[in-house]
């Protein structure tokens, strides 16, 4: 719902939940038409790495467009407990994760945001 309510579409299929696999064929059509690539999940703290870590992400049109997002900017290694603060924060301030998203999707409306 994140993405819904900043105003984007999730367009993986709803027959694909959390834990199931995709078929890299479904993937490679998904991120063929994705405008915008959210990943998250991963210690990938830059797009470059995150582009760089699997193939399949290096022809993503959300890669030729340079719209591509790593929710592990706000991600902190506390000594020995990694914290992904889209997983851990989100929870008590999910307005940090909507404002990031909004960011993402309609950067024409906050400018100066980082």
């Amino acid at each position: 719902e994140l993405l819904r309510d900043a105003g984007g579409d999730y367009i993986v299929p709803d027959t694909y939940t959390q834990g199931s696999a995709m078929p890299l064929s479904d993937l490679e059509t998904i991120l063929a038409d994705a405008e915008v690539y959210f990943n998250s999940g991963t210690r990938v703290v830059t797009v470059d790495a995150l582009i760089g870590s699997a193939d399949i992400l290096k022809t993503a049109s959300a890669a030729k467009c340079d719209n591509m997002y790593e929710w592990a900017k706000r991600y902190v290694d506390a000594g020995g407990y990694d914290a992904l603060d889209f997983f851990e924060g989100a929870i008590v301030k999910p307005h940090l994760s909507l404002q990031d998203a909004i960011a993402a999707l309609h950067p024409d409306l906050m400018t100066n945001y980082e």
